[in-house]
């Protein structure tokens, strides 16, 4: 239904996703895959091709890892949330599996969060932010698999997009998306009497200040992210923004002015997920959501909203009594007055990279991604409109092409090296992409 098309959007990660692309899937994505679709067999090869066994989703080696132990390190510093000291890596190649500094930096399964880093040859790195959908409500975080709420195994940088800046010299990092609330909130939920974190502000927050001095000196500062983490990266530009160098490549996530104009238009009225979402930014303040038709979804603690009708009485409020623990937020955790009150305005615009000073923008968003826009017309256009003001980015009619990345609609392009590499329409993603990271060339591929 056109009304739930955001929760639908947000969920591309999780829903109808393919196989496309698996060799980039960390291995807790592999596993949950198996564990909801027991003897698939693409899950079942890349399984054994990286020497991991798979019991309830959980990933476990059955071999010493692939990637050489002298060029792993485990650091796990103080867990003092006043260090500022960046992470002890020196040599180049070196993988390594770094613990977050900050107490409040959690996983949902209450896990300290870590994050990977390689050391490359040059000067600039590269921070990625992966996708995986969102936890829309209650019941849809109790049914995401646990390797979305734990961290990740170390990355290994080899496919697609990364792999290029890795070749590249880049310094690499892989933020963990184990927060499932798109890299926002630092507060807690009561799910089935406990208190499940929702930490994904804090988590970035934490990383980039480990990383600061190395970004501010940096000769180059690359941030991407695909679907979720496309989302997670708007949401937290503002720390993204205040490296002067930073850049920011988004896959299959974007709001250009139509997108835009019909969820204001349209979904405001009809779409449930702000009042949850709005935990995004929101403590301990009331929830509220409307439909106009009389619908809603429960309240973040699992009760039920309450119903009254709207001061122009057009249509139904719900409003919830927040069951969110806020002692442990902190300064710049809760992102609703960086919004302007409106959390749609941190989402992926051209207006919310200007305002935090971002004005370099590699987008990706295909023709058929967002097939619930009524004039697909006004959708191309405004989608050109925006990366020719940029001067980068790819756009194809995916939905005449059938195109399929991490899901219909061409979602996800740059993590899958077949679609990352193949030519569709005057050159392929991939030389674009590094056309755009070179600064040189032309970065621009537009099918309409």
């Amino acid at each position: 239904m056109k009304k739930l098309f955001l929760l639908l959007l947000l969920s591309l990660g999780l829903t109808s996703i393919s196989y496309a692309g698996i060799e980039g899937w960390p291995d807790s994505s592999v596993c949950m895959w198996l564990k909801s679709n027991s003897g698939a067999s693409v899950p079942l090869k890349e399984a054994k091709k990286r020497g991991i066994s798979c019991k309830d989703g959980v990933a476990t080696k059955i071999s010493p890892t692939t990637v050489s132990t002298k060029s792993i390190s485990v650091t796990t510093s103080s867990t003092s949330s006043s260090a500022s000291s960046t992470p002890k890596i020196s040599n180049k190649n070196v993988v390594t599996l770094v613990k977050t500094t900050d107490p409040n930096a959690l996983c949902s399964n209450g896990e300290q969060a870590t994050y990977t880093v390689k050391r490359g040859s040059t000067n600039k790195w590269a921070v990625i932010m992966p996708g995986g959908g969102i936890a829309k409500n209650i019941e849809h975080y109790r049914n995401r698999p646990n390797g979305l709420k734990d961290n990740d195994e170390l990355r290994k940088f080899d496919v697609g997009i990364e792999k290029d800046l890795s070749d590249r010299g880049y310094n690499m990092v892989w933020i963990p998306y184990c927060s499932n609330l798109a890299y926002q909130g630092n507060h807690d939920v009561m799910i089935d009497g406990k208190k499940v974190p929702f930490r994904g502000r804090a988590i970035v927050k934490d990383i980039i200040k480990a990383l600061d001095d190395e970004l501010t000196k940096a000769d180059d500062v690359i941030f991407l992210g695909f679907s979720a983490g496309a989302t997670g990266i708007s949401f937290n530009a503002d720390l993204i923004g205040q490296y002067d160098n930073s850049r920011v490549f988004l896959d299959s996530l974007w709001f250009d002015k139509e997108t835009e104009a019909f969820y204001k238009k349209f979904a405001r009225k009809t779409d449930p997920c702000p009042y949850f979402c709005s935990t995004l930014f929101r403590s301990t303040q009331g929830l509220a959501t409307s439909s106009a038709q009389g619908l809603a979804t429960s309240c973040p603690d699992g009760s039920e909203p309450v119903k009254s009708v709207s001061a122009d009485g057009t249509y139904f409020e719900y409003k919830c009594v927040s069951n969110i623990n806020d002692s442990n937020t902190s300064e710049n955790s809760n992102r609703m007055d960086s919004c302007d009150a409106d959390w749609i305005s941190c989402f992926p615009t051209r207006e919310n990279f200007q305002k935090n000073g971002i004005e370099d923008v590699f987008l990706i968003w295909n023709i058929g991604d967002a097939n619930f826009i009524p004039n697909q017309t006004d959708l191309m256009s405004s989608t050109k409109s925006d990366i020719l003001f940029y001067g980068a980015g790819y756009s194809l009619r995916a939905d005449k092409r059938k195109l399929v990345g991490f899901s219909k609609g061409g979602h996800v392009l740059a993590w899958d090296n077949k679609t990352y590499k193949k030519k569709y329409y005057k050159m392929s993603l991939q030389e674009a992409a590094n056309n755009w990271i070179d600064k040189k060339g032309d970065a621009i591929v537009i099918e309409y």
